[in-house]
């Protein structure tokens, strides 16, 4: 290794093969100067050939070792002296470590759980090229030691077999000068054993849980559209651990026994997530009305929403947000997710059988924001305002000369001098008939019939089919048998453009839903919130001029402020209308404990300074994309850091020259 540390071991003593001794030195400079020489022997009785030959790679937790093997001619067999080796790994190249929770109980600890000695090389990937782009699922990639057969899913006596499975949890970490750094966290996607003589191996393709979310699809929120709410962790104080009551009245109010929604921050206008009572009807979202936050009640705006109950516990009041609404469904935990709060207010937001991840990705392009998992596992959220605040004011490290490769040229591919932002205002019209269906479904006796009604448009109301009115149940399709319809019970949920009817026949015989007396079967009437589309504008005549139109267009479906689309437009012209480096990509090697230090520690939106004197670059960065291989036993780490330049432009400071010239060194902001 050129600079971490050296390890001779070497033996030496009388002319007897039976005298020799074992001792070692280390080097921490290259070689360049030698520690004292170290005794390192068997004990009294060792055998009679000592031969200083072997370096194990990954065999302990975070590496190798390095240790004497003895022959011994009695046995004719080779032996090590193990309880007296050396670890290696803890200075020098880092030691990593690599893990399955193969038998899926959500740790590492179990035997061969570790599967590093088997690792020949890996390769991990997060992040995006350009702000212009989305954020795929981060990825890993590793090649096993496949000669044993052990990882072959179909082999039977295998010691994985039946646990070789996709969704498998799988940690990358190194131990480098006393820190672990969790490099990758994910799940296993695709096992590739190759059978071949001269390539025993095993090709292993994890993503992390981005891809996970991608095979979700959600109906949210309950309860319908969610009004002027947040796109990430919101300002309001969550309420839990108190008693509370919900009244149905005119309006409706939700009372707690004790703390302060004032103090904890709810204010009017906000929507609101309710879970944990015992009535659905209260559970999901409900908007604050004028002069509805008091100390210990919040007064709602609509009226008999509510179910009356209570003082209840395990309620939770908190600030409905679109990203949390989505992650919760998707079952991401609480605790591994890093947000922010949101750069926006959105008009409304719903999901309608959404895909979790295109959802997460539409809330980004909206508001031009960023969203992936880090190496901990942990989905981060950075709003729009992110990287021009806090440590990402400074450059957080500094790269001079140290690379070993840097793609960098002027590009007008990223060059955006037009801008078209569209926005949907939406406002509830009358009652108006939302969906109705003339067949005759079929329900067995005892059970229970799901449907789904799917609206045109988002609802701000939707009334669920009456008994008798809307629909009966009876024995024959054509409403001509024994009438059941007092067999029938219909419970509701509404969300942001669906109705879910679970509709239960009690009654010992089968039944069929047929027309009421006043509508066919299952009529829904309500109020839909119509789409006024809403278009804004902008663009730099001088850009145009010098690479010619060309054009960004955004689609923010939940915003409809006319003036928030303005300044999108305005920011998205002002941010990419001249040339700039076209992904500019620097390569490092772990060649020094300080590169690798910053290879392992440098994540997504770092800023940092990069000085690469041969091409004339002396800029500050954020980093958009990090790619990691490790090869070589551990001793070859390379990294590639896809870079964005930062804005050129700073913060206003009022009466700071440099600093308050707008159009010069400021620019308004978004």
């Amino acid at each position: 290794e050129p600079t971490g540390a050296f390890y001779v071991l070497y033996g030496r003593g009388a002319t007897g093969a039976s005298d020799i001794s074992q001792y070692y030195r280390i080097s921490t400079d290259d070689g360049g100067s030698w520690g004292p020489e170290a005794t390192y022997s068997e004990s009294t009785g060792s055998p009679n050939q000592a031969w200083p030959i072997r370096a194990t790679p990954n065999v302990d937790t975070y590496g190798g070792r390095l240790y004497a093997v003895w022959f011994i001619t009695g046995v004719n067999d080779y032996y090590g002296n193990y309880a007296n080796s050396i670890l290696l790994g803890q200075s020098g190249v880092g030691a990593y470590k690599v893990e399955v929770d193969w038998n899926n109980d959500g740790d590492f600890t179990d035997v061969g759980e570790n599967i590093t000695a088997d690792v020949l090389s890996l390769a991990w990937d997060r992040g995006r090229d350009s702000e212009l782009d989305e954020v795929a699922p981060g990825s890993l990639e590793l090649i096993l030691n496949n000669i044993s057969g052990d990882y072959s899913p179909e082999k039977a006596a295998g010691p994985y077999f039946g646990q070789l499975l996709p969704g498998r949890k799988v940690r990358v970490q190194v131990s480098f000068q006393g820190t672990i750094y969790t490099l990758f966290t994910g799940r296993i996607d695709t096992i590739i054993p190759r059978p071949e003589p001269s390539d025993q191996t095993c090709y292993v393709l994890a993503l992390d849980d981005m891809d996970r979310l991608n095979r979700v699809n959600s109906n949210l929120p309950a309860n319908g559209v969610a009004l002027n709410c947040k796109i990430g962790s919101g300002t309001a104080t969550k309420v839990s651990g108190v008693n509370v009551t919900f009244t149905q009245a005119a309006p409706d109010t939700i009372t707690r026994a004790s703390g302060s929604f004032v103090t904890d921050g709810y204010v009017v206008g906000m929507t609101v997530l309710v879970r944990g009572a015992a009535s659905p009807g209260n559970n999901g979202i409900h908007v604050i009305a004028a002069g509805g936050v008091a100390a210990t009640v919040l007064t709602l705006t609509s009226s008999n929403a509510l179910v009356g109950e209570g003082p209840s516990a395990g309620i939770t009041i908190e600030e409905f947000s679109a990203l949390i609404s989505i992650l919760d469904d998707a079952g991401w935990a609480a605790a591994d997710r890093t947000l922010d709060a949101g750069a926006d207010m959105l008009d409304m937001w719903w999901a309608h059988n959404a895909n979790a991840l295109v959802a997460i990705r539409e809330l980004m392009a909206g508001e031009k924001s960023l969203a992936y998992v880090d190496g901990s596992g942990k989905f981060v959220y950075e709003d729009r305002g992110h990287r021009l605040k806090g440590d990402h004011l400074t450059a957080q490290a500094s790269f001079i000369d140290t690379m070993v490769g840097m793609d960098y040229g002027l590009s007008a591919a990223s060059v955006r001098n037009a801008a078209t932002v569209t926005g949907h205002k939406r406002a509830a019209g009358s009652t108006v008939k939302l969906w109705e269906t003339a067949s005759r479904p079929y329900i067995g006796p005892g059970l229970t019939l799901t449907v789904w009604a799917v609206f045109a448009n988002p609802v701000a109301t939707a009334n669920a089919p009456v008994i008798n009115t809307d629909f009966k149940a009876n024995t024959a399709a054509a409403g001509t048998g024994t009438d059941y319809t007092a067999s029938i019970t219909i419970n509701s949920t509404r969300y942001g453009q669906s109705l879910k009817m679970a509709i239960t026949n009690s009654a010992a015989v089968p039944v069929y839903i047929v027309p009421g007396t006043a509508n066919d079967a299952l009529y829904i009437d309500g109020t839909e919130y119509a789409d006024d589309e809403a278009m804004a504008l902008s663009q730099d005549n001088a850009s145009i001029t010098t690479y010619g139109r060309r054009v960004i267009s955004v689609d923010n479906p939940y915003q409809g402020n006319f003036n928030t689309l303005q300044s999108y437009a305005d920011w998205l012209v002002s941010r990419y209308k001249d040339a700039q480096p076209d992904r500019a990509a620097m390569r490092l090697i772990g060649s020094t404990d300080a590169l690798r230090t910053q290879i392992f520690s440098r994540a997504i939106s770092d800023r940092i300074s990069v000085i690469a004197t041969p091409l004339g670059v002396n800029k500050a960065y954020y980093i958009n994309r990090l790619q990691h291989r490790v090869s070589d036993g551990g001793q070859r780490h390379e990294c590639v850091m896809t870079l964005e330049r930062t804005d050129e432009f700073a913060y206003w400071v009022l009466g700071q020259v440099g600093y308050s010239e707008l159009g010069q060194t400021t620019r308004l902001a978004f």
